[in-house]
């Protein structure tokens, strides 16, 4: 009754004027590169923090409290078999991943331990106006109003927020202190 042919746009000026608010193509062009641009950094910086939290955990091997680990290890396999029942998934994925999950609470263990010793020696800590600044920086990003975003993050909330804010500014720290050397990923062959 009919042929269909696919039509792509064409890539011109009214194009980016149609995906965005863009005066022509080129600042469309130049958008999606800042944003890749932004990502790739982010991508980079999270790296960068990770490997500087694996390289103080080996660096530092200190002993585990088996009943801090097992307590650690409860809970995670406890939220692992709630996530897969509710993907409708077989528990056995849980049970198959365990010395995976193991193996990263060990880790997560002894890092909580070991920036809790850093914070203590080198007398980092989170104030009050630090919180206070956090927030109004996160109650701009998500368009709250500051005095909502403060009665959300009361109590515990709080506590965790602040445990979070302590975390970075020990990475931070630690980053501070790293010899870094830069390696250039090489272009894929395409």
């Amino acid at each position: 009754k009919g042929i269909w042919v696919r039509r792509l746009p064409e890539v011109d000026d009214e194009f980016a004027k149609d995906v965005g608010d863009y005066e022509s193509l080129e600042a469309l062009r130049q958008a999606i590169k800042a944003q890749l641009e932004e990502e790739a950094k982010r991508r980079s910086d999270e790296r960068l923090r990770n490997d500087a939290v694996e390289q103080f955990v080996q660096k530092n091997p200190i002993p585990l409290p088996p009943s801090l680990v097992e307590r650690e290890m409860a809970s995670s396999l406890a939220n692992q078999r709630q996530i897969v029942k509710l993907l409708g998934a077989s528990e056995k994925i849980v049970d198959e991943n365990k010395e995976n999950t193991r193996k990263q609470i060990e880790k997560e263990v002894r890092a909580a331990i070991l920036f809790l010793e850093l914070a203590t020696r080198q007398g980092i800590s989170v104030s009050e106006e630090e919180i206070d600044r956090a927030l109004a920086e996160l109650a701009v990003k998500q368009g709250k109003p500051l005095a909502k975003l403060k009665a959300e993050y009361s109590g515990e909330k709080r506590e965790r927020f602040q445990q979070k804010l302590l975390y970075n500014k020990l990475i931070d720290f630690l980053i501070s202190q790293a010899r870094i050397v830069e390696k250039r990923i090489p272009e894929p062959i395409t």
